[in-house]
């Protein structure tokens, strides 16, 4: 097989809403780009906000990429950092991208996809030797 992991991105009620197969590599900008690209083009809620482990390095990279940098401007993308992962970061991160700081999002804990891989674990040894066919049906 070629895949070397998943990718993917649920919305605050913990429904799957995009998930991509890493082929060939590790975690790279591009799995995170390429879910948010498709996000931005499908949504029209004026309101996006995205949780992710490196919330604050990543809105650097969502804002200078050419894919992605035009439509996260026009639709005020706000890239926060989840919840546990927020306090391994300084103090200035925290108060900018920590949902905790942020005005009316309540208790969110944008920690959703951890929910959904851990979940996914049980499934492990179920595909482990199974053919991409069948490893994509479960």
């Amino acid at each position: 097989w070629d895949q070397t992991g998943m990718f993917g991105a649920s919305c605050r009620h913990g429904f799957i809403l995009k998930f991509c197969d890493m082929v060939q590599s590790g975690e790279l900008a591009k799995y995170p780009l390429a879910v948010v690209s498709d996000f931005l083009r499908t949504n029209i809620d004026p309101h996006n906000v995205l949780g992710f482990d490196i919330g604050c390095s990543f809105n650097a990279t969502v804002h200078s990429s050419e894919l992605v940098g035009p439509l996260a401007a026009e639709w005020k993308l706000h890239i926060l950092v989840n919840a546990f992962h927020g306090w391994a970061h300084n103090r200035t991160c925290q108060l900018e991208c920590h949902s905790l700081y942020i005005l009316g999002f309540g208790l969110e804990d944008l920690e959703g996809m951890q929910q959904i891989f851990s979940l996914s674990n049980l499934v492990t040894s179920l595909v482990r030797s199974a053919l991409r066919f069948h490893w994509l049906q479960a």
